[in-house]
């Protein structure tokens, strides 16, 4: 029996009626997925690096691992503090920002993040992982899984 391939399009909305008549039209992306591990992996473009972003809409703000932020020279814009839930353990965390985050050839950022050591959770997904995307995304797009 062949794999049945899985899509999941992402859809920018306008936060009220207003905003619909002032803001600029997008083009829903659509994009396959990885779903291993009872999660959805996507394949994203942070700065130039082809990333794996789990998709968690109970995950607020999105995450992104620490040695990735590293590498992206990304900056405090806070200060840190303990976090619970990261591959089911504590974690210290900042938070940060993502400006551009690329999904299916569209540009979805800035984003806010939290900055955390995420290897649990990696090994628990058991394939490369970079970060989550969380309600920071999807509080400006419907999300649609095929």
């Amino acid at each position: 029996m062949a794999a049945t391939q899985k899509w999941i399009t992402l859809v920018p909305i306008a936060a009220s009626m207003a905003a619909c008549a002032a803001a600029p039209t997008r083009e829903p992306a659509t994009v396959a997925f990885d779903a291993r591990s009872h999660e959805i992996g996507l394949p994203v473009t942070v700065e130039g690096r082809s990333l794996t972003f789990l998709l968690d809409a109970a995950v607020d703000p999105s995450a992104i691992d620490a040695s990735q932020a590293s590498t992206l020279g990304l900056k405090k814009t806070g200060e840190g503090g303990e976090v619970e839930g990261v591959g089911n353990e504590a974690a210290m965390a900042f938070p940060s920002s993502v400006p551009e985050i690329i999904i299916g050839g569209r540009d979805y950022g800035p984003i806010e993040v939290l900055v955390a050591d995420l290897g649990k959770l990696r090994e628990r997904y058991g394939a490369p992982m970079h970060g989550i995307l969380g309600y920071s995304l999807i509080k400006d797009n419907a999300v649609l899984i095929d």
